[in-house]
């Protein structure tokens, strides 16, 4: 039986050709959404490079942070020690001590000294320095405790040796010195060359200079007698050498015979013009009138002292 092309009316090739066309479209726009899902949602894959990129982006960021916790904490540090004393820079072995200052840095004057004599024609018992700030000052050598104890002295008893010893008499070896304690030395005029040279003494007044070379040549004969730091007994050079590299706090004016005239002050009497000494941060410094001696100048209000001695 011969089929025909039509059956109940439909058209069966009209049919398939319309089913074949709808299965065209809709390939098409199942191609077209996966196209447009591919440009607006890409997803490449991770490659080793881009993964390497991350990696070393991820460890400069770390450095940086690093970095910046450094600089951070170096501030709170500088902070730290500009507001708050500092009583580590003392010897741990010796509470108290006063350690070389290499400041200023500056080569001290060339010093041919007169022999200094205490005793003078023009002496006026008890006068004070004309300038006690620039008259004489520290050098380069770090013998900042006898030199605060002096400065205070001549503030407080009068410039010339006689003013601060109980006795000062010339002999033709020297000088034999009596001080306020009764301690008793013998001084020679190379001695106090020597002493003089050693001190490295800088100031613009020639009569201060020598008295303080003086009192500086005492000193060390003192503490060569007495072995101070257990070296100094060899010799009065090496005796020198342990005023010149530091030195407990209050040493120099007991070195001086002053241990009668020593107290333990509150930092407001110094304030209120009493003479005397403190400590702080490795170095010692004379306080007159209410201020510091420093380094030739007069210097600002004693802060945060480690220690405070009054000369009464």
């Amino acid at each position: 039986m011969r089929i025909s092309g039509q059956c109940n009316g439909v058209d069966i090739h009209s049919f398939a050709q319309d089913k074949q066309a709808a299965s065209q479209a809709h390939a098409k726009r199942a191609r077209h959404w996966q196209y447009s899902t591919a440009i607006h949602h890409p997803q490449p894959p991770a490659t080793p490079q881009r993964q390497t990129m991350d990696m070393e982006g991820l460890r400069s960021m770390v450095d940086a942070i690093k970095k910046m916790i450094g600089l951070f904490d170096g501030m709170i540090n500088k902070l730290r020690e500009t507001l708050s004393p500092n009583p580590t820079r003392f010897s741990p072995g010796k509470p108290g001590f006063v350690p070389f200052v290499p400041e200023p840095r500056v080569a001290p004057a060339v010093v041919t000294p007169v022999r200094p004599s205490p005793v003078m024609p023009e002496y006026v018992p008890g006068k004070k320095p004309d300038d006690i700030w620039g008259g004489f000052r520290q050098g380069t050598d770090g013998n900042c405790v006898t030199v605060s104890a002096i400065k205070a002295a001549m503030m407080r008893f009068g410039q010339k040796p006689r003013d601060i010893f109980k006795e000062v008499e010339k002999t033709e070896a020297g000088f034999d010195v009596v001080m306020r304690d009764g301690f008793k030395l013998q001084l020679t005029h190379d001695e106090l060359q020597i002493a003089a040279r050693r001190s490295a003494f800088l100031g613009n007044n020639r009569d201060m200079l020598d008295d303080a070379h003086f009192l500086f040549a005492a000193s060390a004969k003192r503490a060569q007698l007495e072995n101070n730091d257990r070296t100094a007994a060899h010799s009065f050079q090496q005796a020198i050498r342990t005023l010149n590299d530091g030195e407990h706090s209050r040493e120099g004016l007991m070195r001086l015979g002053l241990r009668e005239h020593v107290r333990n002050v509150p930092l407001s009497a110094l304030l209120n013009g009493m003479v005397g000494t403190i400590e702080r941060r490795g170095h010692s410094v004379a306080v007159i009138d209410g201020v510091e001696e420093l380094w030739g100048r007069r210097g600002r209000t004693p802060y945060w002292p480690e220690t405070i001695t009054g000369l009464v």
